[in-house]
């Protein structure tokens, strides 16, 4: 499978071109209004001002190029191949990294900023391969100057250590900010022709002479879009030569057959979804370069996830049923063809169920769960057309868990208990507590009489009181929510005399 850059384009202007299409993307995706600026926190500091010095009242979304890197695994790459014998140096290959810092008008709280950084870095996990449309400056081929772009623009998180932030911030004499940093991987300036280099023979003993065919040159491709395994057509000149070879994002692909004007060729079975670039070579020079787009349905994320329909932050159809976001690419076609989710639980048969095409976006599908699976984990996949299958992703239900008790072994009673785990719920008797004495063998032996009055903390701590009463030996914590989840058993001891 090839290794696959990103980003790269053949224009200085590229670093300053990736600032405003970052931008460009959150001003138009973002659901809060904010201003999005490129700029050094310790220049422009605070929320938006006017002209008279004084706050508008809007918040500020800041990127700052803090860095800037050579792409180390792609510093000692051969020259490359622009025809008619000459050749030029590998581009330059850069990373950029860039830290996002929110300002608000609100200086009585920080939760508009944490409302905000949760909106951008929703976006940024949203769009990890930015879309051309947000394109701007020489990324953006309708724009002068104009300039090729020869892959994807990708988005990475880039988790940053305090230390690293705390310096950053120290450097620029402000005051600490929460951070977050991304990586855009990998931008490349294509040197100027003029260093370009004619390609020598040495050491010749023996030349045969042939006709000059001239470099090969593509006109077409049919189809430009396609499933792996799918036949195209490579239409164009000077094909002819027996040196000829097909690169695939840079991986040799052996045609299936080859005529002057025409080449036909099968993409392997496996590549991934995504953009590729189609190229033919042959002792003449190579081709111009053109656009392929593997187009089958991949996932990468759920949303909701770890969460329990039942929570009223759960998002639901109008009917009221929970409703989960599929968050993907290529599951609108055209012209449309039927979507299907093949749902499979654990030792259990799949089952296909077909999607309105109203709810079916060009990056997102948003599904109403059925009832049978609104719980435990449910493996789902998206099928297109009753072929093309996405990769399998897991839609998981929390069930709650206990993780410990103190104090235990209890020594004295009545005795305070508090219990630590994860995926409790507060609000009236949505989260209850059994107390079982002896072991449990099934949760069905668990009696109403045994719930005990607690208090619920927080999502990972309940309290209670273990009231006198309670004799001597072992004990079985279970805690149910929403009277249909179960943690497992949870041992503790009473050892009162």
């Amino acid at each position: 499978m090839p290794l696959r850059q990103v980003g790269a384009i053949s224009d200085y202007t590229v670093i300053e071109a990736v600032g405003r299409t970052l931008a460009s993307l959150l001003m138009t995706e973002m659901e809060d209004p904010v201003t999005v600026t490129v700029s050094s926190p310790g220049e422009d500091y605070g929320a938006p001002v006017g002209s008279n010095g004084e706050e508008l009242g809007t918040s500020r979304v800041n990127l700052f190029l803090y860095n800037v890197k050579e792409a180390a695994h792609l510093m000692n790459m051969d020259w490359v191949d622009i025809g008619e014998g000459r050749q030029i140096p590998y581009p330059l290959s850069l990373q950029l990294y860039y830290m996002i810092n929110i300002f608000t008008p609100d200086k009585s709280s920080n939760l508009d900023e944490h409302r905000i950084l949760g909106d951008v870095m929703r976006v940024f996990h949203a769009n990890p391969i930015v879309d051309a449309i947000y394109f701007e400056g020489t990324l953006n081929p309708n724009e002068e100057p104009l300039g090729i772009p020869w892959e994807e623009l990708k988005l990475i998180n880039h988790p940053l250590p305090l230390d690293d932030l705390a310096a950053i911030w120290h450097a620029i004499n402000k005051p600490y900010r929460l951070s977050v940093a991304y990586e855009t991987s990998v931008a490349m300036i294509q040197p100027p022709d003029h260093q370009a280099r004619r390609v020598r023979r040495v050491d010749v003993t023996h030349v045969k002479a042939s006709p000059l065919r001239g470099a090969p040159a593509i006109d077409g491709l049919v189809p430009a879009s396609a499933y792996a395994g799918s036949v195209l057509q490579i239409t164009g000149d000077n094909f002819g030569s027996p040196y000829l070879k097909v690169y695939l994002d840079g991986e040799q692909i052996e045609p299936d057959a080859v005529n002057p004007g025409e080449i036909t060729l099968t993409i392997p079975a496996g590549y991934p979804p995504g953009l590729y670039w189609l190229q033919v070579s042959s002792e003449e020079g190579s081709s111009n370069r053109i656009r392929f787009e593997e187009i089958s349905p991949f996932i990468y994320r759920l949303d909701p996830q770890l969460s329990y329909p039942e929570d009223d932050d759960f998002p639901r159809t109008a009917g009221g049923s929970p409703q989960l976001t599929i968050w993907g690419g290529n599951f609108r076609t055209d012209p449309p063809t039927a979507v299907e989710i093949l749902a499979t639980r654990p030792g259990s048969a799949a089952t296909t169920h077909a999607v309105d095409p109203a709810d079916v976006g060009r990056n997102n599908i948003r599904w109403e769960i059925p009832a049978a699976m609104r719980s435990a984990r449910t493996r789902l996949v998206v099928r297109l057309n009753g072929l093309r299958e996405s990769n399998p992703v897991s839609l998981e239900i929390p069930q709650p868990q206990i993780y410990r008790a103190d104090p235990d072994p209890i020594a004295a009673l009545p005795q305070q208990l508090t219990i630590m785990g994860d995926h409790f719920r507060s609000g009236g008797s949505n989260t209850e507590l059994f107390v079982h004495a002896g072991p449990l063998n099934d949760i069905a032996d668990l009696d109403p009489g045994e719930l005990v009055p607690i208090e619920v903390v927080s999502d990972t701590q309940i309290r209670t009181t273990l009231p006198a009463t309670l004799a001597a030996g072992s004990y079985q914590l279970v805690v149910r929510v929403y009277h249909t989840y179960f943690s497992a058993a949870h041992g503790i001891t009473v050892a009162t005399s």
